[in-house]
């Protein structure tokens, strides 16, 4: 049976179980075959009674469609590619299957434009419709009893002037037969295949099932004894597993000890290894920072001599000097000092003067005579500044001195006192914070020339802080992608991520948006191609369709069916109009495909 053919004889059976009478029973067993033709899905529901509340078989749902996903909610149905905007994908929980449909429940259709004289839209079949409200005829006359033994059924029906009445459109009651019915015990049908694995990878189970309508038990005949399900192990191979990075490793030295370098840090793909397929590690597994210890020490380095001084003397013997500048370059960042020194002198001899004896500076004050307590402390000068010479005056005065001195009580060497606590660290984050302490040489301090306290006075210590916060910041926008549709009216996309650098250390996320997107046009579509074809579905594409008007497919009765082009408002009105018809609005290739299989 083609799929359309299918749905024509899913449309006639349906519209029977809603206006006309359906076979009675008394559980779903009693139901198993009854919708088998199309493929759906039988139950036994109070939908056509009274107050004897008979029951009747009713099938439930559509055919089920090629392509269509399997589901067991609607969430699995997001993604369900529907063929127009106006559909929404749910899941048909009586065929386990992903389908569309215009409207769900009649609120639905509340925005439904409803043309002049029609007083209510409302969902039915998942087509939004508009009628007024209809009136019922009247009832048609009992019909006989069914069955020819025990209890059956009469039943009488009336029919609606449009779709919408208040109301039942059949009634049953109950009959009894002089004869009673022998009893009739329950009998299994055969298995059923066995269902797909619960899991598509790892451990699962797989279930088969069958039902006790073979025969059903009737008339207080046994029920089936034994279960109506059946489940064994199954294992569709392992599962996939993504391969996950490990924590990154600390950053490594500076790779130079001063000036500009680069610090790394490493991870490796094994927290876990990507296994039986699954995706490898996404980025990179190591990563990088600039560093820098400080400026390099610059040592200092002589300018050239300046040029010889004048002579000190006028006549007689003299000096003369001349410098240079520890600037080529000047010592900078604890760099040496220039060697040697930045005055030279030498000898200069002028025509021969008296000279004067003159003393020399006095030398200084010996020590005591006495380390501690009273003494005597001595010191002298020479009459060599300069020597008299050419005829020059001796020195006057003496070439000696003293004074009494006391160095009062003996020397104290100094002692230090207790640390004091840690300072605070100067920044709150970042590693090049210390943390100082301090003593001072007053235990006691140091008296009469005792030793100054050994050791430094400061002590420091790095502080042990985390890293300060990185706020993240955007990459440059990727190049804009194709166009959503290679012709008419689309979309284009590009893209950004939060990664130039990532936020880190609980730095701020960034602001904006990490999508951006802009309307497209390639050009106008070419029309739609629409077949002719027969009763058989010998189909010929020889039917190009303008823009302005779409393919449509319309079955007539059961058998027969018309494709042609047409105007999409006037398709859309025959939806409507004809809500017992099936009829298909196709604007592509891929919904003709749908219906005729073609």
């Amino acid at each position: 049976m083609t799929q359309v053919h299918a749905l024509l004889v899913l449309s006639v059976v349906q519209f029977v179980t809603v206006n006309a009478i359906c076979k009675s029973c008394l559980n779903d067993e009693d139901c198993v075959d009854f919708c088998k033709d199309i493929h759906a899905k039988s139950v036994c529901e109070n939908k056509f009674y009274d107050d004897s509340q008979s029951k009747c078989c009713v099938c439930m749902g559509h055919v089920r469609r090629p392509g269509h996903s399997p589901c067991s909610s609607d969430s699995q149905c997001t993604t369900h590619h529907c063929h127009t905007s106006h559909e929404k994908p749910y899941c048909d929980h009586s065929l386990g299957h992903c389908e569309c449909a215009h409207c769900l429940t009649d609120s639905d259709c509340s925005a439904y434009h409803c043309q002049s004289g029609a007083v209510v839209s409302f969902c039915y079949n998942r087509h939004c419709l508009c009628d007024r409200h209809g009136v019922w005829s009247t009832w048609s006359s009992w019909s006989g009893c069914s069955g020819t033994c025990g209890t059956g059924y009469i039943f009488r029906q009336r029919h609606c002037s449009s779709l919408q009445c208040d109301g039942h459109p059949s009634e049953a009651r109950p009959c009894h037969h002089h004869t009673s019915c022998p009893p009739v015990n329950g009998g299994w049908t055969h298995w059923a295949a066995w269902h797909s694995c619960s899991h598509t990878c790892g451990d699962g189970t797989s279930i088969r099932t069958r039902t006790c309508s073979n025969p059903v038990p009737q008339h207080g005949g046994h029920y089936c004894q034994g279960h109506s399900d059946d489940s064994k192990a199954c294992n569709n191979g392992p599962c996939p597993v993504d391969g996950g990075y490990t924590d990154w490793t600390a950053w490594h030295s500076c790779s130079h000890t001063c000036g500009a370098g680069t610090s790394i840090r490493t991870r490796t793909c094994s927290n876990p290894l990507p296994q039986h397929g699954g995706h490898p590690c996404q980025g990179h597994s190591d990563d990088s920072k600039a560093c820098n210890n400080g400026p390099c020490p610059v040592d200092g380095g002589w300018s050239g001599w300046h040029t010889w001084g004048r002579c000190s003397a006028g006549c007689g013997s003299g000096v003369q000097t001349r410098l240079r500048s520890c600037n080529n370059p000047q010592p900078a960042y604890g760099g040496r000092s220039c060697p040697g020194s930045e005055k030279e002198t030498q000898s200069c001899v002028m025509q021969p003067c008296p000279v004067n004896g003159g003393w020399t500076h006095w030398s200084a004050w010996h020590s005591c005579s006495h380390t501690c307590g009273d003494g005597t402390s001595i010191r002298t000068r020479t009459c060599s500044n300069p020597v008299p010479q050419h005829g020059g005056h001796p020195c006057q005065g003496h070439s000696d001195d003293s004074k009494a001195c006391n160095n009062g009580t003996c020397p104290v060497d100094g002692g230090w006192t207790d640390w004091t606590a840690w300072s605070s660290c100067l920044h709150t984050c970042g590693r090049h914070s210390r943390s100082h302490r301090t003593r001072t040489c007053s235990n006691p301090a140091p008296l009469y020339g005792g030793h100054p306290c050994p050791g430094l006075h400061l002590d420091s210590k790095a502080c042990n802080i985390g890293p300060c916060p990185v706020d993240g910041g955007w990459t440059d926008w990727t190049a804009w992608y194709s166009c959503s549709h290679t012709c008419g009216d689309g979309t284009s996309f590009r893209a950004r991520t939060c990664s130039n650098p990532a936020p880190q250390y609980g730095g701020n996320p960034c602001q904006g948006h990490s999508d951006d997107s802009k309307a497209c046009n390639n050009g106008t579509c070419p029309g739609l191609v629409c077949p002719s074809c027969d009763d058989s579905l010998n189909c010929v594409f020889n039917n190009t369709c303008d823009s302005s008007e779409t393919c449509m497919i319309r079955s007539h009765q059961e058998t027969q069916f018309s494709v042609h082009c047409l105007r999409k408002d006037d398709c859309t009105f025959m939806q409507t109009a004809l809500p017992h018809s099936e009829i298909y609005c196709c604007d592509d290739r891929d919904c003709i495909r749908q219906y005729l299989g073609v």
